[in-house]
């Protein structure tokens, strides 16, 4: 995933969910807290992800070079 795609992913499931967690908790000023925090988790299930599949890769090349 390229940092620009990964940006973008980060920003759309930030605002949706803070959208919907907004309007399940009716926006009211001391509930913003908490639709910010549950608005922070997929956004670091997007980030764990990404990162998880760059640490793969990396072992995929080192395991897969030509020992001489």
């Amino acid at each position: 995933m390229s940092w620009k795609a990964k940006i973008i992913a980060i920003i759309i499931s930030f605002l949706l969910c803070f959208a919907g967690y907004g309007f399940v908790f009716g926006f009211k000023l001391e509930n913003l807290l908490y639709v910010f925090m549950f608005s922070i988790i997929p956004t670091l299930g997007i980030l764990s992800f990404d990162s998880r599949s760059n640490v793969e890769e990396y072992y995929r090349h080192r395991n897969n070079r030509r020992r001489y």
